[in-house]
């Protein structure tokens, strides 16, 4: 048994009365001090504690105290009278292998020879403690070390979960701005303030507001900016702010911005919980446009289909009700056939334009089809409502391959052939003749439609290929309007285009220009070939 004799500072040591014995039995001196260090009379390690042991394999009993550990205080160490010497005095070691570890306690010597370390470690972190495999459960109780461990692993952990929620809202914080940036949309958030803190680009750009301005804004100065770019008689009626409050927050605000050229814009606004406001605003000019032409669409389509109806419902009503000599009813069922044909042809071709914009693509057979082939086809199609025209068709070179839909490309070109006779309805001269360009970085074959027709001024030109429109509103040159826009989505779809030309009373010049297919092996193809004939059977027609 291990005795400790303490003496009370109070009472004279030589009274026996006053002194007092305190006993420890050897397990509880070693869960009172589990870091203890016993060496003898040399030096040589007798016993030490279970948790300085766990921390440091190497400290094994007989081993030297300084093969071990480096000793910092006693000075003279190695000498085992100066431990005797400093009873009760301050000893501290440092582990050679883990020097990051230190041990400071007292000097005890016991009355058998023996030297009694009672040290503790003190560890710079929690880092430190993890890597000797130390719990909380290897320190004694009353060792003020476990609660400044404590105490440094909630602070650690504090930290670490700050580090890790500031990295979270960085990522957070670098996700959002890639989605604003990424927007289409703008976004813009006006502090409790009124002061704009954050928007992205696209807000500014739909708003049509400059940099400059983009600094201290506040949602009354964007308010007076938007009543001021407010169109026609909406403007200065604009009151964002009362809107605002008055309003359900999902209720949105079309705006028209601009007179020349309108943009219109849909503003969303809701409040934070801290009062400040989200200002949302979504581009609606494309949407509004096309309720427009969808507008006019309907409109002049229906108008352009109950003319023909309406003559054939007359017509069919007189022939009904009434009797009229042979001569006038052959007269009215070739109006009734007439008016008819354009239906059809009105039907077919709204048909052809649904059909190429819903697939696209996907409706084109592209091939390597020779230019005369396509030529030819048309030019035979073309010759019964020709009769009162010149045709003449020169093709240099004739044999160039175009790659190309033949059906498609076919129809493209009987349209405009066919607008050429109509509007030249005196008779002429029809010139179809082909070139070679470089357009777009690209070798181009033109295929050019001439004609000595009305023709058409720079306010016609510029809206020939409007679904439904006619450049003769005066309907004694039949039609649906609708030639021209087929013809330029054929051309597109086929990565080609097409170029008018038209001066009032002169004539209308239309080329078709298509990619140049310029494989050797295909141009010996056969393939479009049986479509027409070769160029010395193209004649000139009268």
């Amino acid at each position: 048994m291990l005795t400790v004799e303490t003496v009370s500072a109070a009472d004279a040591p030589d009274t026996p009365a006053a002194r007092r014995l305190l006993s420890l039995t050897p397990d509880a001196l070693r869960r009172a001090f589990p870091f203890l260090i016993l060496l003898d009379a040399e030096l040589h390690i007798l016993e030490i504690g279970a948790s300085l042991a766990k921390a440091l394999p190497l400290a094994r009993v007989g081993r030297s105290l300084h093969d071990v550990f480096r000793v910092t205080q006693p000075v003279a160490s190695r000498d085992p009278a100066q431990w005797i010497a400093e009873a009760g005095a301050l000893c501290t070691l440092r582990p050679i292998v883990t020097p990051q570890m230190m041990l400071r306690g007292a000097v005890e010597p016991l009355a058998d020879g023996s030297i009694l370390l009672l040290v503790s470690p003190v560890f710079a972190s929690m880092d430190h403690l993890s890597a000797l495999g130390l719990r909380f459960s290897d320190f004694a109780r009353h060792d003020a070390v476990t609660d400044l461990l404590l105490m440094a692993r909630s602070m650690q952990m504090a930290a670490h979960d700050t580090q890790r929620m500031a990295r979270r809202l960085r990522e957070r914080g670098d996700q959002l701005n890639a989605v604003l940036d990424l927007s289409i949309n703008g976004v813009g958030y006006f502090g409790p303030d009124g002061v704009l803190q954050l928007n992205n680009a696209r807000f500014a750009t739909l708003l049509e507001l400059e940099a400059e301005r983009m600094t201290g804004l506040r949602l009354a100065m964007l308010d007076d900016h938007l009543a001021h770019l407010l169109a026609g008689a909406d403007r200065g009626r604009l009151a964002l702010t009362d809107w605002a409050r008055a309003g359900s927050p999902d209720e949105p605000l079309h705006l028209c911005l601009g007179e020349a050229d309108p943009r219109h814009v849909c503003l969303r606004l809701r409040h934070t919980h801290e009062g400040g406001t989200i200002v949302y605003v979504q581009d609606t000019t494309r949407e509004a446009q096309i309720d427009r032409m969808k507008s006019e669409f309907l409109s002049t389509a229906a108008h352009e289909l109950r003319t023909p109806m309406a003559s054939i419902f007359g017509y069919t009503e007189l022939l009904l009700f009434k009797s009229f000599p042979p001569e006038e009813q052959r007269s009215f069922l070739q109006t009734i056939h007439n008016q008819t044909a354009l239906l059809v042809d009105m039907v077919n071709e709204l048909l052809d334009l649904a059909r190429i914009e819903a697939g696209r693509e996907k409706e084109f057979r592209l091939a390597p089809t020779r230019l005369d082939a396509i030529v030819s086809r048309a030019q035979r199609a073309i010759a019964p409502s020709a009769a009162r025209h010149e045709l003449r068709i020169s093709l240099d070179p004739g044999d160039a391959m175009l790659m190309v839909d033949a059906a498609k490309t076919h129809r493209a070109l009987l349209n405009v052939l066919s607008n050429a006779v109509k509007y030249a309805p005196n008779g002429g001269v029809i010139e179809v003749t082909s070139c070679r360009e470089q357009r777009g970085g690209r070798a181009m074959i033109g295929v050019r439609i001439s004609d000595q027709g009305i023709g058409m001024n720079a306010q016609q030109l510029e809206r020939v290929f409007e679904r439904f429109y006619r450049a003769d509103p005066s309907g004694e040159i039949p039609g649906t309007g609708l030639g021209m826009s087929l013809v330029k989505e054929i051309m597109e779809l086929q990565r080609g285009e097409v170029t008018v030309q038209s001066q009032p009373g002169v004539g209308t010049c239309v080329t078709l220009w298509f990619a140049e297919f310029a494989n050797p092996a295909a141009a010996e193809s056969p393939i479009g070939v049986s479509e027409g004939v070769m160029p010395s059977e193209i004649q000139k027609r009268s």
